[in-house]
């Protein structure tokens, strides 16, 4: 008999920001000192990830509250989310555009060229992705939650997750080893604290 996957409620150190908003302390980021499944908040683990290999390695699986497809942090992964009010940004498309642009700028800063943003909000270099996003509306304030690659291969991904229900069209029905690609696996080995000098930058500005 096959055993159930647990899945655990969204308690990642990213959520903080949500529920205990201030001003200052408005966007947030951190690297998993372990690999973790995070399901989007329609996702069923049933249809989302591979059980077997789950199981046999004992990673954690939570659901978040915001939507979007499932992802696998790492501490090859850097996990950037942010806050913001419909003040400010009347639309969800609003803030991902915003959220983008500051984590393009910083990785064009670090000198990575080739990217651009894809389907809703996907940030790629080339033709594959190497950041996915997803919105969550809460109160008066949207919660962004992004994961960008820093090094996981593809291969990786493919072992924990299945093949998503949904996907954008520029996705073309590729395998994760044909969509998804890593800065470490286009040659860019950059400084990580650097980045993330330079996105706190962008966000506080």
């Amino acid at each position: 008999m096959e055993q159930n996957i647990q899945v655990l409620s969204y308690t990642l150190p990213d959520i903080s920001i949500l529920h205990d908003y201030k001003p200052d302390k408005h966007f947030y980021l951190w690297q998993p000192d372990q690999t973790i499944i995070v399901l989007g908040r329609s996702n069923k683990a049933k249809a989302a990830i591979n059980h077997i290999q789950v199981l046999e390695d004992n990673v954690p699986v939570y659901q978040r509250p915001s939507g979007g497809e499932s992802v696998l942090l790492s501490p090859k992964t850097l996990v950037i989310s942010a806050v913001g009010s419909f003040n400010e940004h009347k639309k969800p498309t609003d803030f991902f555009a915003y959220c983008n642009g500051i984590i393009i700028e910083a990785l064009e800063q670090m000198e990575v060229s080739g990217l651009g943003q894809n389907g809703i909000s996907d940030i790629t270099l080339g033709a594959k992705k190497i950041l996915g996003s997803s919105m969550y509306k809460h109160s008066e304030r949207w919660f962004y939650h992004s994961v960008l690659n820093l090094g996981i291969e593809a291969h990786t991904i493919a072992r924990y997750l299945q093949h998503p229900s949904r996907e954008p069209d520029y996705r073309k029905g590729r395998s994760h080893e044909a969509f998804v690609t890593s800065l470490g696996s286009e040659g860019y080995h950059i400084d990580i604290d650097l980045l993330k000098k330079k996105i706190a930058q962008g966000f506080l500005y």
